[in-house]
């Protein structure tokens, strides 16, 4: 008799959690806004003001800049990632932050407008993106790590003023990559933050530049020139590892140690 009691609790608090969990579900579900774009729906939790969801689909996703009154003011994490169909975006000004992997292996995205507001790109956001060109907004002042990772259509890129760090992997494998501007505010590179770009040929730092962080532009091999501020302070292990076409390069006097495997590689 004991057994069948116990059974029969062990029932009534699983049917409990059950209901739950599901009226949870429905409650979330129903705090979504489903808005109709090219390809499928994208949704909108309006107590966040984020884009949180995109139907696999969607080719084209125009986001506005408020939904039913409420302001549309982040990209949230993961919101459009593995949306292999998606080609084109278009963001509002009201966006402030593209959050952590947002954008993460939508392999066909070529096009996207930056809202002239946004302050925040996550980690990995763009990773493995189909991006060509891109001029980032003079608002942003964080970028996350790995960003760009593997854009691999990625040919230039234009940084803002007021970024002071270009952060770790943030261009990493971005095989087409050629031409990067860093304006005057940036204070140090991150680890690995171009490593692997192989067609970048020339790399001019500014005179805010203080660190070099390790492995930064590690296996770049046809990079031959990079200009560095005499103002630099340090650069870490293995900075220009297998930059095989690298010949000269001015060391800065503020330099005092330079790791052996520095310049491993360089012919």
């Amino acid at each position: 008799m004991k057994r069948l009691n116990v059974s029969f609790i062990g029932v009534f608090l699983f049917s409990i959690l059950m209901f739950f969990a599901l009226g949870t579900s429905s409650a979330d579900a129903a705090e979504k806004t489903l808005i109709p774009v090219e390809g499928g729906s994208i949704y909108f939790d309006r107590d966040s003001g984020a884009i949180v969801d995109c139907d696999k689909g969607v080719t084209k996703a125009v986001v506005p800049a408020e939904v039913e009154g409420s302001a549309v003011t982040s990209i949230g994490e993961r919101a459009f990632s593995d949306c292999a169909a998606l080609e084109q975006v278009e963001l509002p000004d009201s966006i402030t932050a593209i959050e952590s992997a947002a954008f993460i292996r939508c392999a066909n995205l070529k096009t996207i407008n930056w809202p002239q507001n946004l302050e925040t790109i996550g980690n990995h956001a763009f990773w493995g993106c189909a991006m060509e060109t891109e001029t980032l907004p003079e608002s942003v002042s964080d970028i996350g790590r790995g960003a760009f990772y593997k854009c691999k259509n990625l040919k230039k890129v234009v940084l803002p003023s007021n970024l002071k760090e270009i952060p770790p992997m943030c261009f990493s494998d971005c095989d087409l990559l050629a031409e990067v501007v860093i304006e005057n505010e940036v204070q140090s590179v991150g680890e690995g933050a171009f490593q692997f770009c192989k067609s970048l040929k020339e790399v001019i730092l500014p005179d805010s530049t203080k660190k070099l962080g390790r492995i930064a532009f590690s296996g770049c091999r046809d990079l031959e020139k990079i200009v560095l501020p005499q103002q630099m302070e340090q650069w870490d292990e293995m900075v220009f590892q297998g930059c095989e076409s690298l010949m000269k390069m001015n060391i800065p006097e503020g330099i005092e140690a330079i790791d052996q495997f520095s310049f491993y590689g360089c012919k």
